[in-house]
This record gives C-alpha cells, structure tokens and sequence, in this order.
C-alpha cells in the first residue's frame, strides 16, 4: 500500500468513525496500521473504536497484534512510553473481556516498565481478585496505599479484601480510617455500615469464645484491649464499651446473624 492509498484509507476509516460506525472504521485503520505497525496511535485507535463496537476481545487480540509486530527484538525497538501505552491499553482490554489471565501477563509486563503506574496495579488487584487470590490483590493494594496513602478508594477497597480474607480486626481498623477522613456522603456512610456490621460480627465472636473458654474471659474482663489484640480482634471504643457490657451482662451474640460482606 502506498503513501496516497494510505492517506484514503485513513482518512475513509476516520470518516466512518465520525458516523459511529466503529467496527468498519476499525477494519478500514487496521489495513494502514499493518502497513505502518511502528505507529502505535494507530493500534491504540483501533482498539478504541473496537471497545466502542462492543467488541473487547478483538480490541485485545489488536493489541496483542501490535505488540508482536513492535517486540524488542527488533533493532529499533519502540520508546518506553510507546511501549507502556501498549501494555497499558491491552491490560484494559483484557479487564473489560474479563480475560483474567490475559490481563494479569498485561500487568506484569507493564509493570515490569513502570513499576509504580496507578492504573496498572489498580487492573492487577482487580485481575488477581477475579483469579480467586485475595492476598495477592490485598498486597497490590497495599503497594497502591504507599504511593497514594490518601486515595480513600484505595483504603476501602483493601478493607474490603480484608473482610473476604477473614480479617476482621485489620478490616475494621482500615474502615475506621475511611472515616477519619471525614469524608462526604456516601462514602463516609458506607464505611460506617461496614465497620458497624464488623463489629457486630467480632462481637458474635468474641462472646462465643467467652463462653467457651473460661481463660479468655477473664482475660477480657482484666485486660480488655490485649485480649483482642491476642486472637486479632479490633472494636472501636464504643464497640469494646458495648462488649463489656454484654460481658458483665452475661449475654451472648446470635448465632443467626448472618454477616454482610461489602
């Protein structure tokens, strides 16, 4: 394809974008992109308009494309940030085709260029979540809270990846700094809903092993906050206030109330 039947066809395939029609501008681009593939704007248009259509998997397989045809055995390999547009950009396609496995690679080679990219970890603890491994995600997640200590997002997500793990106390600790932001409705509210509802769990608990263990009780009666902190429970304030009233009370949590995961 020469220089003239190029420029026709690119400016064809951008005039099909213009009327929405994404799926034949693609095809129309992907000809020129393939007769010029070190043009990675072009790559990465195409795969736009791909996703647009509808179509995550053939913007995917674009990429993937792109990025073969642009590997570093060549002798003049594309610039770093070329590259990382092109992982970055196949990780997100991989993410909306929930190809799991796919994306992770994505991320790792992305990451492996750009150690500390937000969207690149973000994609990963998504990835490593949908695979079935909490842990990984929550150590992603934790790297993310070095870089931006201050993203509540961040936070409540890790809180949340505790709560899936079993760790209560950690979660509720986490939750409990979401509201020390002070932060707007409804994010405040929704931090406030999880940590409540830790704290009911952890009591429910708390109480059950009181009444099984004769040792543990007394610990909480003498010692209250080492107790907790022995088997890694963690109540607010107000919580260890309730608890020790139910102590002194003699009552125990109900059995029957189911806990809510957020």
């Amino acid at each position: 394809m020469n220089n003239e039947a190029m420029a026709a066809t690119e400016n064809q395939a951008r005039d099909l974008a213009g009327r929405e029609q994404w799926r034949e501008a693609a095809r129309e681009l992907l000809r020129v992109a393939k007769a010029q593939p070190r043009d990675t704007s072009r790559w990465l248009e195409i795969a736009a308009w791909q996703r647009k259509s509808g179509d995550a998997a053939a913007a995917a397989q674009t990429l993937e494309t792109a990025r073969k045809l642009n590997s570093r055995k060549q002798s003049t390999p594309l610039g770093e940030q070329d590259v990382v547009s092109l992982w970055q950009a196949l990780a997100e396609a991989q993410l909306e085709a929930q190809n799991w496995d796919a994306c992770l690679v994505a991320c790792q080679f992305l990451l492996e260029i750009a150690p500390q990219h937000h969207f690149g970890l973000e994609v990963m603890a998504t990835a490593l979540l949908q695979n079935g491994d909490p842990t990984a995600a929550e150590v992603v997640m934790r790297e993310l809270l070095q870089i931006s200590p201050r993203d509540v997002l961040h936070r409540l997500r890790l809180a949340t990846l505790l709560q899936l793990q079993g760790k209560l106390g950690e979660s509720a600790r986490e939750f409990e700094r979401v509201l020390a932001m002070r932060l707007d409705f409804p994010i405040a509210e929704e931090a406030r809903e999880a940590l409540e509802t830790l704290e009911r769990m952890q009591t429910q608990q708390v109480l059950i092993l009181a009444s099984e263990r004769l040792d543990f009780r007394r610990f909480l009666e003498t010692d209250m906050e080492d107790a907790l902190q022995s088997l890694n429970f963690y109540l607010t304030d107000n919580g260890r206030e309730s608890l020790q009233h139910m102590i002194w009370d003699g009552s125990f949590a109900d059995e029957d109330d189911a806990p809510v995961i957020h």
